[in-house]
């Protein structure tokens, strides 16, 4: 998974909790930080019409 050091522990679907404290992930800032969203425009705007991924 982009953004997040380690693994998530899938099972059938689900997630396994982690052994870790939290959420048992750590984020990668520098992952992260090449993500960014950089526009003036919002980008949550609800569309007019159906969008397809």
């Amino acid at each position: 998974m982009q953004g997040v050091k380690g693994e998530i522990d899938w099972d059938g679907g689900y997630i396994r909790p982690s052994p870790n404290l939290g959420l048992g992930i750590e984020i990668d800032d520098e992952a992260v930080a090449k993500m960014a969203y950089r526009s003036d425009a919002l980008h949550l705007d609800i569309a007019q019409s159906h969008v397809a991924p």
